[in-house]
């Protein structure tokens, strides 16, 4: 995961979606990432609800963008 220049906001969402992508456990995403079980669940619940508000932010500026082009 690129994390220079990264906002935090970028940094958890990158973090959740690299375990959400790519690992079955947290168990074996702490391994990877060389980090305790309990701070990779803190770390992918941060990214979760970042990642959350992102998709609905997307989902909300899509719509205000097709509304405009159907006046």
């Amino acid at each position: 995961m690129k994390t220079l220049n990264m906002t935090a906001n970028q940094f958890f969402r990158a973090a959740f979606l690299d375990f959400f992508n790519n690992y079955l456990t947290i168990e074996k995403y702490a391994e990877h990432n060389e980090i305790s079980t309990a701070d990779a669940k803190k770390l992918i619940d941060v990214g979760r609800k970042y990642h959350e508000k992102h998709v609905k932010l997307c989902r909300v500026l899509k719509e205000l963008k097709e509304a405009g082009k159907n006046k």
